[in-house]
Formats: structure tokens, sequence, C-alpha cells
């Protein structure tokens, strides 16, 4: 058996430290494999000014941009560029997930109600 190390690779008998990366694919050889052989696809920046990451840009965001630490494109420079995306995204909901009913419940309404007014008309 020959030991490996995941996330490091041989190349030409040394280990080489590949990419600081999202690993979507494992691969275990046991020949070695040149650059070429290798994927490495860059995902591009998504504009994000939600700097306090809670799900909204408010002015929590706002203060952390004030601060010096919110860059939403993602050019390394916290500048007017990026208040401009934050003050264009103000108010709005990034990635906040939303409460759909379940059937079970819906059914559950449906029958219970009824039943319920049914019960009061009775007395």
């Amino acid at each position: 058996p020959t030991p490996f190390t995941i996330g490091r690779g041989m190349f030409n008998n040394g280990v080489t430290d590949w990419s600081d990366a999202i690993i979507d694919e494992v691969r275990i050889s046991d020949a070695a494999l040149s650059p070429a052989e290798f994927l490495f696809e860059t995902v591009p920046a998504v504009d994000n000014p939600d700097f306090d990451d809670d799900g909204d840009v408010d002015g929590f965001d706002f203060l952390t941009w004030q601060r010096g630490a919110g860059d939403a494109n993602n050019d390394g420079m916290v500048d007017a560029a990026d208040f401009a995306l934050w003050e264009a995204q103000f108010g709005t909901l990034g990635g906040v997930a939303t409460a759909v009913p379940e059937p079970a419940g819906t059914w559950f309404a449906v029958g219970f109600i009824p039943w319920l007014t049914r019960r009061r008309r009775c007395r």
C-alpha cells in the first residue's frame, strides 16, 4: 500500500499543494498526474453587500462598510463601488428561506375548522 494525504498531491516526486479551493470530485490513482490532467475552474464572485451574513442588507452592513470591512464586489478595495452595491440592494433579503405550509397541516386545518364550527353550533 502507498500512503497518501488527502488534500495534497505528488508532482515531480515532491509533495505539492495544488489549490486552496472546494473539491468537487476526488480521484485516487496509483500514477502521478500532470497539471494538464487536473481541471481548475474559477467561480466568478457574486456581488454581496450583506457584509455581516445575516441574510439581509441593512444598516448594520452599512456600518461594516463604513468601518472599512465591506468589500461587496470582491475587488480587494472598500470604496464607493461597494457602497453603490449596498445602496442598490438595501432592504432586500438574501438567501432567506420562506416557510411553505406542509400539505398535512393544510389538510388538518381543512378538516378541523369545519368540525370545530359544527361542534359550537350543536351546543
